[in-house]
């Protein structure tokens, strides 16, 4: 890592960087069914960098609405983790939409996970 000027940071990495853990759970069935809505939550690990990409879809549309990201952190292992959260209301939740986190570290690592209240 190289820090230019005020804060200016250039990491260099491998041209292929391997692809991180991205797991993703369902909201609770206690905060659906009291309140309303629930919160997916997608845990991202294995990074080999502090900065990726996350996006969510729903059906296959992007969304950010909703949506809250913490900032890497890094592990003892001298990678990095992060978790993102999507809050969804309990009417779409029930209807069976896919809900997907994708991840991108440089320019071809890219991977997402899956899930739908069926799946759960």
């Amino acid at each position: 890592t190289y820090v230019f000027g005020a804060g200016t940071k250039l990491f260099v990495t491998a041209s292929n960087l391997p692809d991180p853990s991205v797991k993703l759970l369902g909201p609770s069935d206690e905060d659906i069914s009291a309140k309303g809505k629930g919160t997916l939550v997608c845990l991202v690990s294995k990074l080999s960098a502090g900065f990726p990409a996350v996006s969510w879809t729903v059906d296959g549309s992007p969304t950010s609405s909703e949506v809250q990201t913490s900032v890497a952190r890094r592990d003892t292992d001298n990678t990095f983790s992060l978790s993102s959260y999507l809050s969804v209301g309990s009417a779409d939740w029930s209807s069976g939409k896919s809900y997907s986190c994708t991840v991108q570290q440089g320019a071809a690592s890219k991977i997402s996970a899956t899930l739908s209240q069926s799946s759960c």
